[in-house]
């Protein structure tokens, strides 16, 4: 047969360290204010390249002043929410990237990018598909 061995009780998981988790914390807070700020960069560029006439090459759809669907058929249209709402949040999240002001941001985009369907450009196609995502991972 079997002999049975004595056992040893299974030694406690060692305590997590205080220090770590606040670590981890750090690295979140460091990894998403990267991106805010790498993010920012690519939202400021076709401003500054319209206020300061920088390159003259770049699509400015989202930022002119046309109503691609049509005469007062889109909200901005009746509000200017690209240089009174989408600068002013671009330049906050630059200065305080953190995760609420971010949602804001981009829920703001994917609003302004859905307000101006169809007549987008592809591309801002492909960046909404990656700003949506972004909103509910940061909502939930």
């Amino acid at each position: 047969g079997y002999q049975v061995l004595p056992t040893r009780p299974a030694a406690p998981a060692p305590a997590p360290h205080a220090g770590t988790d606040m670590q981890s914390d750090a690295q979140q807070h460091a990894a998403l204010a990267t991106y805010a700020r790498f993010w920012c960069l690519h939202q400021l560029a076709p401003f500054a390249d319209q206020a300061f006439a920088l390159a003259g090459a770049m699509d400015h759809r989202m930022i002119d002043e046309s109503c691609q669907t049509g005469p007062g058929a889109c909200l901005r249209a009746h509000f200017d929410y690209d240089w009174l709402v989408r600068l002013p949040l671009a330049l906050a999240c630059l200065l305080f990237p953190g995760r609420r002001l971010l949602l804001l941001a981009h829920l703001v985009n994917v609003v302004g990018w859905a307000d101006r369907m169809p007549a987008v450009w592809d591309y801002m196609c492909w960046c909404a598909l990656m700003e949506a995502p972004f909103v509910l991972a940061a909502a939930t």
